[in-house]
């Protein structure tokens, strides 16, 4: 993969130079020790070099396991509280808690199930707010004999007063004794908090399937490399995860031994300096520590010494001869040209190799880190190379050292052959394919070859694969939702158009067909008074008076019918218009029908607002005719309009309009009633109407796309506010 070139010396032999005299003893002696003090100063270096990469290699496991355990937790969290969020399930659990009904208990049972599947909990267990056991679909679990520990009601509680999931320590499972973690998600009747608190739901999560792997793991070939995980209890350093050399090992306590005395100050300092001493099996060994986030845990990384150190006794080895052979160069040649030339020569030797070493490594830990696929093949299709992405979803005994027809099926691995001669042609290719990992999942790929220049002159081929098969059901999930919600979209506007119809058709029937006898019945009752009213007794001029009464409101009430099928069905004519002017001009003909009556007006001098002038009209027609109705017990009439800006949705702001009055106001209990066609908080008697024109005001606003809404207090008057455009999105 990489081309190494060993640079000459810069100075040549020379064959014919003359043989120098040889030098004394003394001389001799004095540049052998000179060497030999070179060396070991150089293995010193070597040795300090080596501590350091491991210090650095050590702490990047540490860091990347601790956060890799730390993310997982988070997972854990975030799936616990969309589990116990299910509306179906707090129902359900609702029920059987209060009424023990044996079809909710059923149910709760079914959702616990479930989440095996779903979310890959263990098993769960639903306890009531006193802790008690209702039922538990673990294995091996005895209701009965369920107890509430210490730490678990002290987690209830937390869950309880936060409202959040709350994740417990390692502990033995119930029923199976296994190591494991507890999660508590508590219960209201209500999603959000606060609400009736009903219990908990206790998730089981077994550490061997989930936990241990992620500690486990080792990023690369190392046979004494291992990460463990710790947490001090009082004065012993507890065991939380599982040792490779020490069976039985979790809660346990840490056995005494050197290593336990180095941990000492990593689990005080937690700062990841490197420490060494004989660890719990007696082997010599390195280590460092870090805390893992949001949690008492210590996360170890350790590798042995003998491993480490293993190189640089080869080194070491190398160098303590060279000066014997040098001692011995010189004696037989006396030409310490010999001695230099190869120093600078095996100088850069080592050189290339850590420069080799670091690139190795680097490029190691950058292949890693990628989030898609990666491999690099030789010439031979050989795989050299892959990343824990590839092996991830694929093994890697199936795939390194192997050449793609022994890897893929016949016809696959002709497909990819065909790729990798393409890219060995031009450079670079990119396609999307189907793989099946080791699963049995269908991974749909975006695979991407590109050529490699080796340093022998031999292509490589790499290969990065990104899976495409989240994004693809997502993609195809967006088409679906838009397709349903275009058919729901013509559905309503259908049914929309279909009631805009049928109400014209009742209003005209209404205006139309009860019209005619209305005005005959109203035409009878006018000529009895005008004809026989003075044979008439009192009696019957009462009755004469309530006929004539209600025709009157009957033709009132046929008339605002028309005039709200008008608003309904009218179209609308978007124009700037100055609304302030309009509402001027309506309160100016209120003041002149009744010009002793005591009024205070406040408004804003200039509205300017997109909108329908004759629509805007009737809106302001019906609020502020309210505001003169009931405000006509008031000595002084008090009225206010005008605007204001308020946050509507993602925090941006819109224009709102409003009218304010003094009147006798109305409870807001009943604010759900006031904008429904013919319905009065108030007796007709005291404040005359329909009881339309809100009605109206609110279908004028919609037709506009915006709302409207009050805010009252009685006998202290009556605020309308609205919009004349859709929300803020």
């Amino acid at each position: 993969m990489f081309s190494i070139s060993i640079p000459s010396s810069s100075e040549p032999d020379k064959a014919t130079e003359a043989v120098k005299p040889r030098r004394s003893p003394l001389l001799l002696s004095m540049i052998l020790l000179g060497i030999c003090g070179v060396t070991g100063f150089y293995s010193f270096l070597q040795f300090r070099k080596i501590l350091d990469d491991t210090e650095l290699l050590l702490n990047s496991i540490a860091i990347q396991k601790s956060q890799q355990i730390s993310n997982w937790r988070s997972v854990q969290l975030i799936e616990a509280k969309e589990a116990g969020g299910v509306r179906e399930l707090v129902v359900a659990v609702n029920k059987a808690i209060k009424t023990k009904d044996p079809q909710a208990i059923s149910q709760v049972a079914n959702e616990f199930d479930n989440f095996k599947e779903s979310y890959g909990f263990h098993a769960s267990t639903l306890l009531d707010r006193d802790l008690k056991p209702i039922l538990s679909n673990a294995e091996g679990l005895e209701l009965s004999s369920l107890e509430p520990t210490s730490s678990l009601r002290a987690s209830c509680k937390q869950a309880r007063d936060t409202g959040l999931p709350v994740m417990t320590d390692l502990c033995p499972l119930p029923g199976s004794g296994e190591p494991g973690i507890e999660i508590i998600i508590p219960l209201f009747d209500q999603i959000r908090v606060p609400s009736n608190h009903m219990g908990y739901i206790v998730q089981y999560i077994k550490a061997a399937k989930e936990l241990y792997p992620v500690i486990e793991s080792w990023p690369f070939s190392a046979g004494s490399g291992q990460s463990i995980l710790l947490e001090r209890i009082g004065g012993e350093i507890k065991v939380l995860g599982r040792l490779k050399d020490l069976p039985g090992s979790p809660f346990s306590s840490l056995p005494r031994s050197d290593m336990l005395e180095a941990f000492e100050p990593m689990l005080r300092e937690k700062n990841g300096s490197i420490h060494g001493g004989r660890n719990y099996a007696g082997v010599e060994s390195f280590a460092v520590a870090r805390p893992v986030e949001g949690t008492d845990w210590i996360l170890v990384s350790e590798v042995s010494r003998r491993e480490t150190l293993g190189p640089w006794w080869g080194i070491f080895f190398l160098l303590a001869t060279c000066p014997v052979f040098g001692f011995i160069a010189l004696l037989l040649t006396d030409n310490n040209r010999i001695l230099r030339v190869m120093g600078n020569r095996y100088q850069t030797l080592l050189e290339t190799e850590r420069r080799l070493r670091t690139a190795e490594r680097k490029f190691l830990v950058f292949l890693d880190k990628m989030p898609s696929m990666a491999m690099i093949k030789d010439k031979d299709n050989r795989v050299l190379a892959a990343n824990k992405a590839m092996e991830a979803h694929f093994p890697a005994e199936e795939w390194i050292g192997k050449t793609t027809e022994e890897r893929l099926p016949p016809d696959q691995a002709k497909v990819s052959l065909e790729w990798d001669r393409k890219v060995l042609e031009t450079g670079y290719v990119e396609f999307e394919e189907t793989r099946m990992d080791k699963y049995g999942q269908l991974l749909h790929l975006f695979t991407q070859k590109f050529r490699i220049e080796g340093g022998d002159g031999a292509p490589l081929i790499g290969l990065i694969a990104t899976d495409m098969t989240e994004q693809g059901r997502a993609e195809r999930q967006i088409r679906e939702l838009n397709a349903t919600l275009e058919q729901k979209v013509k559905e309503r506007t259908t049914q929309l158009e279909s009631a805009n119809a049928e109400f014209q058709s009742f209003a005209y029937a209404v205006s139309h067909d009860l019209g005619s006898p209305l005005r005959t019945m109203t035409e009878y009752a006018d000529l009895l008074k005008d004809e026989c009213f003075d044979s008439i007794d009192e009696s019957g001029r009462k009755y004469l008076d309530s006929l004539r009464g209600a025709a009157a409101r009957m033709a009132g009430l046929m008339g605002d019918i028309q005039e709200m099928s008008q608003i309904s069905n009218a179209e609308l004519k978007i124009e700037d218009v100055d609304i302030g002017k309009i509402a001027d001009s309506i309160v100016s003909a209120y003041i002149k029908a009744d010009p002793e009556r005591g009024i205070a007006i406040s408004s804003t001098p200039s509205m300017m607002a997109a909108c329908d002038a004759s629509l805007v009209r009737t809106l302001y027609s019906n609020l502020i005719d309210n505001a003169f109705k009931f405000t006509s017990g008031r000595k002084v009439t008090s009225l206010e309009f005008g605007s204001t800006f308020r946050n509507g949705k993602a925090g941006k702001q819109e224009i709102v309009y409003f009218v304010k009055d003094n009147g006798v106001g109305f409870d807001m209990a009943d604010s759900d009633l006031v904008f429904k066609p013919f319905q009065r908080l108030h007796e007709s008697d005291e404040h005359p109407g329909s009881g339309i024109g809100l009605s109206e005001a609110k279908r004028v606003v919609e037709r506009h796309g915006g709302r409207i809404w009050l805010e009252s207090v009685p006998e202290s008057g009556t605020t309308v506010y609205f919009t004349l455009s859709p929300e803020s999105a």
